[in-house]
């Protein structure tokens, strides 16, 4: 199974925002051994395509959404792009969820999966707004019985990226919610799960405390919040809270929204934390997490030299633990 997310839906950048991190001094981290892959490609269409050949092969015929087990790939919303068509022929899926309406993947591209794919059954979920296919994403994959779910804003991508391996471990649905306001289909997908626990990534510029409150009403349940001085901060507390022994991380940028997305269905399939970093700064979050994790052994850094530069890989194997860090393996 697939799902096809077009490339137009969000900005491939983020607002500047004051959330920098200070540099980092290299130090010494545990263990003997740290290997770092590096997944990349002419374009992010071929960075999708190629972490999904390699990972998500076998499992592709699964035939429900269930998280770890679907890739994203890339269309613009009106043509299907030829890295995605060329791995969507070599997979062949017995199912391809198509996200979003029309204004962001059109009937054509629709129509050309469809005849590309003969047998293959395609899917849309769509709705109104961004919050819609969200919960309607949320209640086709959790339709009863869900005891938790994670909540992040729809307007930032980097804590809603950090919330997928998160909601992975606690088979939990992400929740979309604006800073200031609780959706009608959000609130209505709560109402059918009563009693549910969340836990809310992100401080109060991404989700207020008015929105915290809402949801707790609506949950009868206190929610449990990760904030930070910064989104990468975030990352790195979740990870400590998480995944405090995972041998393997995945590394992704905290400024472009296109490569790190891929990160998402990855970290799941792994059971991975999602560790942000800036172009060419490791950061101190992630570089304690990194200390206090002996058991990890291998990274996987999402995209090439313009959304992680090879100067943040030169610091992990500063860290420890150096194998293949000077010559990443390259898909």
């Amino acid at each position: 199974m697939i799902w096809a997310l077009t490339a137009c839906d969000f900005p491939t950048t983020l607002p500047s925002v004051p959330d920098q991190e200070k540099p980092q001094e290299p130090g010494a981290l545990p263990g003997n051994v740290l290997d770092i892959q590096r997944w990349t490609g002419s374009n992010r269409q071929e960075v999708a395509a190629n972490v999904a050949k390699s990972f998500f092969a076998d499992a592709i015929s699964a035939t429900n959404i269930s998280q770890g087990e679907a890739p994203i790939l890339y269309t613009q919303a009106n043509r299907l792009l030829p890295e995605t068509r060329a791995i969507l022929q070599t997979i062949h899926p017995k199912q391809v969820y198509i996200m979003g309406g029309k204004a962001s993947v059109n009937a054509s591209v629709e129509a050309s999966v469809r005849s590309l794919l003969k047998g293959t059954k395609v899917i849309r979920i769509d709705g109104r707004d961004r919050y819609e296919v969200n919960a309607k994403a949320a209640a086709r994959n959790f339709p009863s019985g869900v005891t938790k779910a994670v909540v992040t804003t729809g307007i930032v991508y980097s804590d809603a990226l950090t919330a997928t391996p998160l909601a992975q471990i606690q088979k939990a649905p992400v929740l979309l919610v604006s800073p200031t306001a609780v959706s009608s289909y959000t609130q209505a997908y709560l109402r059918q799960q009563p009693a549910m626990k969340l836990t809310i990534l992100g401080g109060n510029r991404s989700v207020n405390r008015t929105v915290q409150k809402q949801l707790e009403s609506l949950t009868q349940n206190s929610a449990q919040r990760f904030n930070g001085a910064n989104r990468y901060e975030v990352a790195a507390k979740v990870a400590s809270s998480y995944f405090p022994t995972a041998k393997v991380g995945m590394v992704a940028s905290g400024e472009v929204f296109s490569d790190a997305l891929v990160a998402a269905p990855l970290s799941q399939k792994l059971n991975a934390p999602i560790l942000l970093v800036q172009k060419t700064n490791l950061g101190q979050s992630i570089e304690a997490y990194l200390k206090s994790n002996k058991a990890i052994s291998l990274l996987h850094v999402l995209g090439g030299e313009n959304t992680v530069a090879s100067s943040v890989l030169t610091k992990l194997g500063e860290f420890g633990r150096p194998s293949n860090t000077t010559m990443p393996i390259v898909r």
